[in-house]
C-alpha cells in the first residue's frame, strides 16, 4: 500500500491526540503491511511544521518505506496527466505524483480523497 497526504495528516493527529481513529483503525485491520510513502506526500505532510518540528516528522515517517521518483514514475505521471487532462479532470500535479508512485509500484493507494484519484488507469484507491 501506497499512503496518501491525507491519511498521513489523519494518522498523524491520531497518535499525537493518543485518539485512535479512521487511519488508525484501517492498519488495525491490515497487520504488519508494509506502508509506501511517496517522496512527496512526506513533503506535503512537512509542509505543515516549522524546522523545529523536523526531527519529530522525521520520527513519524521512519515506520513508513519511502518511495522516491524515477524515470519510470515520471513517465507514468505524464500519462496520468494527460489522460486527467483530455478528461477535463482537474488534478493537482502533486496528488498526480502520488498516484504515478503508487501506479509504479503496483501497490494501492490509501486515500480519504477517493474523487481525486478514481479511475486513473493503473491506480487502485482504498479508501479509509
Amino acid at each position: 500500500m501506497i499512503a496518501d497526504t491525507t491519511f498521513l495528516i489523519d494518522l498523524e493527529r491520531e497518535v499525537k491526540r493518543r485518539v485512535p481513529g479512521r487511519a488508525a483503525e484501517f492498519l488495525s485491520k491490515r497487520g504488519d503491511a508494509t506502508i509506501g510513502v511517496s517522496v512527496v506526500a512526506s513533503a506535503e505532510l512537512s509542509e505543515g511544521y516549522d524546522d523545529a518540528s523536523r526531527s519529530s516528522v522525521m520520527r513519524f515517517l521512519r515506520h513508513f518505506e519511502l518511495l522516491e521518483v524515477d524515470s519510470e514514475t515520471a513517465w507514468i505521471w505524464s500519462r496520468l496527466s494527460r489522460q486527467a487532462r483530455t478528461e477535463g479532470r482537474s488534478i493537482g500535479d502533486n496528488d498526480l505524483w502520488i498516484a504515478a508512485t503508487a501506479a509504479r509500484h503496483a501497490r494501492p493507494l490509501v486515500t480519504r480523497n477517493v474523487r481525486d484519484f478514481a479511475n486513473l488507469p493503473g491506480v487502485v484507491v482504498l479508501a479509509y
